[in-house]
């Protein structure tokens, strides 16, 4: 091989199943032959896809997963599912049993927030009505959330609409929204509140 005269050396520009053989030789012209070594290549596992039902998300690689969130591994999570228990951004490396750094990284599916569901306890400020609603959504407020920023968010938390509270009761057009779930958010100084947003 044209330059392989070091001690170590990078297998590159290789095909699979070729053999490597290392020849040590000294001045006097005696020589020893290695066994021979063969070196095999792997493609990183193709692109699968990610399917998400409320707040667990199902990896279409049936083994070889590692979950991560926010770019850092999650420690035990590298089953086909996983359930989603706090906000920020989830993907998946898929990668073979046999060789695990050849890994493919999934697209990001991220969370603003989890565990949303509206209960009929919760009667404090704001209110948002009617729930569900087609094109008009009012929202009521008092003075504990005046000039507070508000945000809603789709389930995967891409943000679809902001704003700032004025005025007591603000009405907030949905009109362009698709049909589905969505979680309003108001952050204040003090406190932040999540209510659920049903667009027909």
């Amino acid at each position: 091989m044209f330059g392989g005269h070091d001690s170590v050396l990078t297998a590159t520009g290789y095909f699979p199943n070729v053999s490597y053989q290392l020849i040590l030789g000294d001045t006097n012209g005696c020589y020893n032959k290695s066994n021979y070594l063969y070196v095999n290549s792997y493609s990183p596992p193709v692109m699968q896809s990610i399917t998400q039902n409320n707040f667990q998300l199902t990896s279409g690689w049936g083994s070889g997963n590692q979950w991560y969130l926010n770019g850092v591994p999650i420690t035990g999570a590298t089953g086909t599912t996983i359930n989603i228990t706090q906000p920020g951004c989830y993907s998946d490396a898929w990668f073979f049993g046999f060789a695990p750094q050849c890994f493919t990284m999934s697209d990001t599916i991220c969370f603003l927030t989890v565990g949303m569901n509206e209960t009929s306890t919760d009667n404090s400020f704001p209110y948002i009505y009617p729930v569900p609603a087609n094109s008009l959504i009012y929202l009521k407020t008092n003075a504990e959330f005046m000039g507070a920023i508000y945000r809603v968010a789709d389930p995967l938390g891409r943000i679809v609409l902001t704003g700032k509270i004025t005025t007591d009761i603000a009405v907030l057009n949905i009109a362009d929204l698709s049909k589905g779930i969505y979680f309003f958010e108001v952050i204040s100084d003090k406190k932040t509140k999540i209510r659920k947003i049903v667009k027909e």
